[in-house]
């Protein structure tokens, strides 16, 4: 029986099609964050909201729109777009680097005891009395979770090496 023979590259077809689909992808943010600037309390249309955009960006072409429409995007609904972008991209970059410091494509905080750990930290702030103050109780409650968080990671990171390096020793 004749052996299959196997490519240098697999992966070809993706190569191919790579910077399509980048293309693609980011075409599909950019009409995402446009329509999702265009919804609100405030409806204002796809077109007026890119054409709103385009100008504040560009400068070409003077949009028929109010000055409180422009306001509206410019200044609340588009930086609220661009910061829950950057927020998605920061947790999917976490949620990467938790699997794979694990080796375990399935991890998530909830198996490694990471939200654990921040509900613990966060308890913890709001017991001691740091969650009464209006400026101290978000600052307090968050840092509070973020070293709960951070702590019951290093902790499972820690147990795991050290009885990974333990068990192969025994083997």
């Amino acid at each position: 029986m004749k052996a299959k023979r196997i490519p240098k590259n697999r992966y070809v077809f993706l190569d191919r099609i790579f910077p399509a689909l980048m293309i693609t992808v980011v075409a599909a943010l950019v009409v995402s964050a446009i329509f999702s600037i265009s919804i609100g309390e405030v409806h204002i249309d796809f077109l007026e909201c890119y054409r709103i955009l385009w100008f504040k960006l560009t400068g070409l072409g003077q949009p028929e729109s109010s000055n409180a429409l422009m306001s509206i995007i410019w200044l609340a609904r588009t930086p609220r777009i661009i910061m829950s972008m950057l927020i998605g991209a920061a947790l999917s970059l976490c949620g990467v680097t938790m699997q794979s410091s694990v080796q375990n494509p399935l991890a998530d905080p909830y198996i490694l005891g990471t939200s654990s750990g921040a509900s613990l930290g966060a308890t913890f702030v709001i017991m001691l009395g740091f969650g009464g103050v209006t400026w101290v109780r978000t600052i307090g409650v968050s840092t509070g979770a973020f070293v709960g968080a951070t702590g019951a990671s290093l902790l499972v990171l820690l147990i795991a090496g050290f009885y990974g390096a333990h068990r192969c020793q025994e083997w």
